[in-house]
């Protein structure tokens, strides 16, 4: 199943997802930034265990809480992203809330950290973050967003840094 969402979406998109793929980008007349709009709502992607979702803006609250396999780029979340999530690949290309990866036991979360701060958001209990070494790579479907999608990214990219939760280094 493939889904194209123009314009806005609520809370709880993709919750569940088990296959497919969502794609959510701002309606034709929508002039705001994408980067610094919220184009999906709180708790998206709860419980994932398979498929993708791609949004050309940023996440509400909770995003990604409790993913188990799911992989998502999203231009920004705000408090509580990635929390309890246990697997998975998600790709943040903008600023992220408070409590960022509380209880974060596996998968993994690249966030282009722009402006060098991202420890004042993370939970550091429960997650550390490293400068990318890894290759990732992640098939992007063209959207029609301001941000420049390539085809395919392969990691590292400068200013990316890949959160790990702390259990996978024991």
């Amino acid at each position: 199943m493939s889904l194209k969402i123009f314009g806005d979406a609520n809370d709880y998109v993709a919750k569940g997802l088990s296959g497919g793929k969502i794609v959510v980008v701002p309606s034709k007349i929508n002039r705001l930034k994408t980067k610094e709009n919220t184009i999906i709502g709180n708790t998206v992607l709860y419980g994932a265990t398979s498929g993708k979702l791609f949004a050309a803006g940023k996440a509400g609250e909770r995003f990604a809480v409790r993913n188990s396999g799911g992989t998502a780029i999203v231009e920004g979340c705000d408090s509580n992203g990635c929390e309890y999530m246990t697997g998975g690949n998600i790709v943040i290309l903008g600023s992220i809330g408070d409590n960022f990866g509380a209880g974060m036991t596996g998968g993994m979360a690249f966030v282009y950290d722009e402006k060098n701060n991202f420890e004042n958001y993370a939970n550091p209990s429960s997650i550390v973050w490293v400068d990318s070494s890894a290759l990732l790579r992640v098939k992007v479907p063209p959207v029609a967003a301001p941000v420049k999608y390539s085809n395919f990214w392969v990691f590292p990219l400068p200013g990316f840094k890949v959160r790990l939760p702390s259990a996978t280094l024991r």
